[in-house]
């Protein structure tokens, strides 16, 4: 078994910052420019979805990084389009600890 490296890990966070920045920039954009404070934002951060692209085993750890069912991810889109809150959802759920610590 083949554990992360820690530059991937590194290069990982380094994204999820950035679509986390991107979501609140968009949010103030969307509050102070556009005159529109009632808009949610919710932004997904998912390890692999099985899809064509990816049907079989990654090599990475798969406790942290496992490869999601599509109907799994559909459903965490769904209850966030019905709870009317914006989020940023972690699937796995383990990534929202993990991003925590880092």
């Amino acid at each position: 078994m083949r554990y992360v490296d820690a530059s991937l890990l590194q290069y990982i966070w380094v994204i999820r910052r950035q679509l986390t920045r991107l979501e609140q920039a968009l949010q103030l954009e969307l509050a102070n420019i556009h005159k529109a404070p009632n808009v949610r934002l919710s932004v997904g951060i998912f390890s692999f979805i099985r899809t064509q692209l990816i049907r079989g085993e990654t090599r990475q750890f798969n406790f942290l990084f496992p490869v999601l069912d599509v109907n799994t991810v559909a459903q965490a889109l769904a209850d966030t389009i019905h709870s009317g809150y914006g989020r940023t959802i972690y699937l796995p759920g383990i990534m929202s600890y993990v991003a925590i610590l880092v």
